[in-house]
Formats: structure tokens, sequence, C-alpha cells
């Protein structure tokens, strides 16, 4: 069995579970130790259901990208920094309809954003694919710059 498609590994774990036959043509190797069978399906479990996540939030992260850098590019300023659904987060609003769920660290800082944009115009400066999600930096109208991570789209209410 190929250990690298994230699939057969699920299959061949979900496979042991159940005690049906081995995925993709693999021959059944008889009766073995159960604990140390278990202890083998939470290790492929846990590998595989990482590699989808990871696939998945690289997917995720691209598309945020797409469209902040978007918004970069055509100098569309920030509207509003609103609560969002998700704890710990806020919802950033852009002219052109574009809403990202974005975090702050430390956790609660977005609401520095919210004032800023109150008392004038603030563009997004720079986006970048980071490890947990995309790095937004904002100018603000005193000069000063501020940092937030988009972690996902969302839509304008």
């Amino acid at each position: 069995m190929t250990r690298t498609d994230p699939f057969d590994r699920l299959r061949h774990a979900l496979s042991a579970v159940f005690r049906t036959s081995a995925p993709r043509g693999e021959e059944s190797s008889g009766p073995s130790d159960s604990s140390g069978d278990l202890s083998l399906l939470e290790q492929d479990l846990d590998a595989s259901f990482a590699e989808v996540e990871a696939d998945l939030r690289m997917s995720r992260d691209l598309l945020v990208l797409e469209r902040l850098l978007l918004v970069l590019h055509r100098r569309v300023p920030v509207t509003a920094v609103r609560k969002s659904p998700v704890e710990g987060t806020g919802r950033i609003s852009f002219a052109n309809g574009t809403a990202v769920i974005a975090a702050t660290r430390p956790a609660g800082s977005l609401s520095h954003l919210a004032v800023a944009v109150v008392r004038g115009r603030v563009l997004l400066e720079s986006a970048r694919a980071v490890d947990d999600g995309v790095e937004m930096i904002f100018a603000l109208k005193d000069g000063r710059h501020f940092t937030a991570y988009a972690i996902g789209l969302d839509q304008e209410d």
C-alpha cells in the first residue's frame, strides 16, 4: 500500500477497524495484536486527517489571498470592522463587498482597527500567506500600521 495517498491510508485504517478485506489488492495478514492495530489505526487516522486539513487550509488561504490582492491592487478602503460569529475574531468589510473573518495577536485588538476606520480612510497595504492564515497589513490615516490575520472569507450582512 502506498502511504502517500491520504484516502488509501484512511481506507486501510478503516478496514482494520471493521475487519474487512485490505484495500486495493493487499492481502490480509491474518490475526494480529489488536492493541498494536489500534495504535497504528490512530496514527494513520491522525496523519490522514492532518494531511487533508492542510490541503483544505492551503486552498482556503489561496482563495482568501486572491480576493485580498484584488482589494489591495484596487486600493479598496475598509468600510467596517464588526463582531463575527466566531469568538475571538471579527469581520472586516471592504467597500467592494469583500468581507473576511480576521483575528489579531494578541486576540481582541481588532477594536483598534475599528476606531481607525471611524477616524479616517484605512487601506490594505499588503497581504501574504503565512502558516495559519493570510497576514494583512493595513495603512492607517495617521501613518501607523495594523496587522491582522484573515482566516476565511465571509459575506456582508
